[in-house]
C-alpha cells in the first residue's frame, strides 16, 4: 500500500492542489455549492432557452403542421 501512494503521490497531489483552487474560486466568486450562482448561466441562455421555448410551443400545438 505504501509502495502504490508513493507511486501515485505526484498525481494525487495535483488532483487535490487543482481541486483546492476550484474550490477556493467557487467559494469566492459565491457559485454553487456555495451560493446561489451557476456556471451553466451563459450555456443555459445559449442552448436551453431556444430547446424550453420550441418545446412550450409543441405542447401547447403552436407549432403543429396540419
Amino acid at each position: 500500500m505504501l509502495s502504490v501512494l508513493k507511486k501515485y503521490s505526484l498525481y494525487i497531489g495535483n488532483f487535490l492542489f487543482a481541486f483546492l483552487i476550484l474550490s477556493a474560486i467557487l467559494f469566492i466568486g459565491g457559485f454553487a455549492p456555495f451560493g446561489n450562482k451557476s456556471l451553466a448561466i451563459m450555456d443555459a441562455s445559449i442552448q436551453y432557452l431556444d430547446f424550453f421555448a420550441y418545446w412550450k410551443d409543441v405542447l401547447l400545438g403552436a407549432d403543429c403542421k396540419k
